[in-house]
């Protein structure tokens, strides 16, 4: 009647993992914000962004850095040529001081209505899939080595910021480059403009 599991104690916390990609396939780095008030002072790893909220969320403050350590920071943003930046509609992006960002940096916000995320955003469509799945190894290779994450009182301890880092960085490493350019196009939003790619839109895929 009973199974017994292995359990870090802390199935209730949660943080926000913000990912973004480009058209041709380009993995710009993630952004994880963490429910705490001060910064880890552990050493973490390269490639990652991480920013804490005293809820864990994205909000204005988090858009203003993703924006500028992300966003402005991409391959030939320096260049400041139009780019379009394709958001769902929380009212995070909205803001009138995430358009003047955008705006200053050449980026035309393409807002998804309400409700078509699964039909309009790439990583909805195709990428967030493989990712948790990936996230989900990590997790299971973790707790794997429970026994050696032990807390003094003999409890599985709770992983530390470095780590969980290290699990997005490794997921997100792998979902492929492919997925995300088919992700685009199924999209509807990278398909050339002269109809040779509109079938794109209403292929199956099996990644």
């Amino acid at each position: 009647k009973t199974v017994a599991i292995k359990t870090s104690g802390h199935e209730k916390d949660h943080f926000t993992c913000v990912l973004a990609c480009c058209a041709d396939g380009t993995k710009l780095p993630p952004m994880l914000i963490f429910k705490r008030k001060t910064m880890p002072k552990e050493k973490l790893p390269h490639g990652i962004f991480v920013h804490v909220q005293e809820k864990g969320w994205m909000n204005q403050t988090g858009m203003d850095l993703w924006f500028k350590s992300i966003w402005n920071k991409r391959h030939g943003a320096l260049l400041k040529k139009p780019a379009m930046l394709v958001l769902d509609s929380f009212r995070g992006h909205l803001t009138e001081d995430v358009k003047k960002m955008a705006a200053k940096s050449q980026t035309h916000l393409e807002v998804i209505p309400g409700g078509l995320t699964s039909q309009l955003q790439p990583l909805d469509v195709s990428i967030n899939k493989p990712f948790k799945g990936l996230m989900r190894e990590e997790w299971a290779k973790w707790m794997q080595r429970a026994d050696s994450n032990l807390t003094p009182s003999g409890r599985v301890r709770k992983p530390t910021i470095p780590e969980v880092c290290q699990w997005v960085l490794t997921a997100w490493e792998g979902v492929k480059n492919e997925v995300i350019v088919k992700s685009f196009k199924k999209c509807g939003i990278s398909n050339n403009l002269d109809g040779s790619e509109d079938e794109a839109i209403y292929e199956e895929s099996d990644d």
